[in-house]
């Protein structure tokens, strides 16, 4: 059987080259149900090969509405709006359009990634062991960046949309796609966790409230991270094993308190947008699968954010087949029940550089029972790539998952 969802992401210039009509037929017609459009995005250049007219565009961090009128009210972190934003959404009339010809809407919602919102606000960005800021997000420990959250998703959802996608509503870490980085350093799971931890006086009264001692947190994370650079300890990729060392790192005791503390932070305000959500719009979370994680991913214990999410979109953006299907497969252990799973993957290289490719990875998702895929992207991936994800999406009906 196929997928109750296909769903594809797509800029709004992916759209807008023609009629929006067309568009919008053309990407029903590679099999899809559903578009992800983003309604809050991080900055990005962007290559859409099979775009009429121009082909690259480079935009900043903003909305892709326009705010009305008491939905960001000073004093409050104030967004940017992106150019082509509209009252209702980054295209005009998206949603009637799109329920035309059966296609639901998806508001791609980028919370705390945003580079401009941080160098406005460096009093809520986050802080690491040795006191460097990162300013290509904010800190959802802040109460500024916490209040922008419920703001920005109370406002997407009064546009004209089906489903909600949070992306970045966690901690931010060191990792960043951007600038011209210079790094000789290959960080693994845990000690990306122990350079990226946030000590930022917001994080910092949190810790004091739990019973932490901030001060003694930095110093050991500084300690180990400094054998780690000196090549005297090895690379931790699993989460248990980081677990494990981080216990042995703090003592089990403040090991457990603090990611306690970091976890509370973060699901209660995922429980509070999920209040401030109407019931009628559903919720995708974009999920990491440990406490360890962060960036777009959400790093929580996904047993504990499902109670706030409807569904929860795993991106895995990772050419090597055997490290791919490994993270689908620890998904399903996570969470065992495959229909509150989005499956998002990359249908171009340097994951799938060919048709066989693109073939072997879906075929890989249905049969491990996977309801929902999310194809990254529509705009982005070659046209013979996205006519390879629709032929075998087209082969999975009537196809059974036994």
């Amino acid at each position: 059987m196929a997928f109750a969802d296909q769903i594809f992401w797509v800029y709004p210039w992916d759209i807008t080259d023609t009629t929006a009509e067309d568009r919008l037929q053309a990407i029903q017609e590679l099999g899809a149900n559903a578009i992800s459009i983003p309604f809050a995005c991080h900055s990005l250049r962007a290559l859409a090969p099979h775009r009429l007219g121009h082909k690259s565009f480079s935009v900043s961090a903003g909305l892709g509405f326009r705010p009305r009128l008491g939905e960001f009210p000073l004093p409050g972190i104030q967004p940017f709006c992106q150019p082509w934003a509209t009252d209702e959404g980054p295209v005009p009339a998206l949603l009637p359009q799109a329920e035309k010809i059966g296609l639901r809407v998806k508001a791609w919602t980028v919370v705390f990634h945003s580079t401009p919102l941080a160098t406005a606000n460096p009093d809520s960005v986050p802080t690491n062991c040795f006191g460097d800021t990162f300013r290509h997000a904010l800190c959802p420990s802040a109460p500024k960046a916490r209040e922008y959250a419920i703001r920005l998703v109370r406002a997407v959802s009064a546009r004209p949309i089906h489903e909600l996608e949070l992306e970045a509503i966690g901690f931010y870490g060191y990792e960043h796609l951007s600038m011209h980085d210079k790094c000789g350093i290959a960080f693994d799971l845990f000690h990306q966790f122990l350079f990226s931890c946030c000590f930022c006086t917001h994080c910092a009264k949190n810790f004091a409230v739990a019973g932490l001692d901030t001060s003694f947190l930095m110093a050991r994370f500084r300690e180990r991270l400094q054998e780690f650079f000196e090549g005297k300890v090895p690379p931790v990729q699993d989460a248990k094993q980081a677990r494990q060392e981080l216990g042995q790192v703090l003592g089990e005791h403040v090991a457990g308190l603090l990611l306690h503390a970091r976890n509370d932070c973060v699901l209660s305000l995922l429980q509070q947008a999920r209040e401030t959500l109407p019931r009628t719009i559903d919720l995708t979370l974009s999920s990491g699968l440990s406490p360890f994680e962060f960036g777009a991913l959400f790093g929580a214990d996904p047993q504990e954010t499902i109670r706030s999410a409807d569904r929860l979109l795993l991106v895995v953006f990772e050419p090597n087949k055997t490290a791919f299907r490994k993270r689908f497969e620890a998904a399903l252990n996570c969470v065992s029940d495959p229909s509150r799973w989005i499956a998002g993957i990359r249908i171009f290289p340097p994951d799938t550089g060919t048709e066989q490719a693109v073939e072997s990875r879906l075929t890989f998702l249905h049969e491990k029972g996977f309801q929902a895929v999310q194809l990254y992207h529509y705009g982005l991936a070659p046209l013979h790539l996205l006519k390879a994800a629709a032929h075998t999406l087209e082969k999975f009906k009537g196809v059974s998952r036994d």
